[in-house]
């Protein structure tokens, strides 16, 4: 009796010390993963899904703008470009947080008598928060109220979100408006921002 006892007593002892390990085990996972989000990206690429454009006034229209477009505009600043995910505040008691901190180049564009023309390049600073929980990251949308007639890029925007965020890559998508040089009009579509581990 007092055996069997012993047997119970170590059996109950084992499953309990089971349970603990995979959560243990989810938990230290995770945090390995965010440890590996961390740190400082470079912008290697800015894409337009949009038609091609002709941002630089050179007669040639691209959808790869950092280098083709952006980077022939007047107020372009290379060590601008670049993210960093940091540690942020937990968003609760089970849902841990990272945020990522970046400074989006647009073009600043306006609508002169013959159109839209562009004057240069600047640069929206931007916090985006990645809720972490388990093995699951997930990031926050930020949606804006979409304007008919937008003045601006940045009046252009109508939703800003992380698409993708691994240790080797980051990227983030604009949904917005961009100069469409053929037509002298605006027209609506995703701009994305590709980031690479520094």
């Amino acid at each position: 009796m007092k055996r069997n006892g012993i047997l119970l007593a170590l059996l109950a002892l084992f499953v309990c010390g089971c349970q603990n390990e995979e959560p243990q085990g989810a938990k230290d996972s995770c945090g390995c993963f965010v440890k590996l989000l961390r740190g400082e990206y470079v912008l290697s690429e800015v894409h337009w899904s949009g038609a091609p454009v002709d941002l630089d006034g050179n007669g040639t229209a691209a959808y790869s703008l950092l280098q083709m477009e952006y980077s022939h505009l007047l107020g372009y600043y290379e060590p601008k470009n670049k993210a960093e995910i940091v540690e942020s505040a937990p968003v609760s008691d089970s849902l841990s947080a990272l945020a990522v901190n970046v400074e989006l180049p647009y073009p600043q564009y306006f609508k002169g008598e013959t159109g839209w023309k562009v004057s240069g390049l600047s640069y929206l600073p931007l916090t985006i928060h990645l809720a972490y929980s388990g093995n699951e990251v997930r990031g926050e949308t930020l949606s804006f109220q979409e304007k008919e007639n937008p003045e601006s890029f940045v009046d252009g925007i109508t939703e800003i979100c992380v698409t993708k965020s691994t240790p080797e890559e980051l990227v983030l998508r604009l949904d917005c408006r961009m100069c469409g040089f053929a037509t002298g009009e605006l027209t609506k579509n995703y701009l994305y921002y590709t980031y690479v581990r520094r």
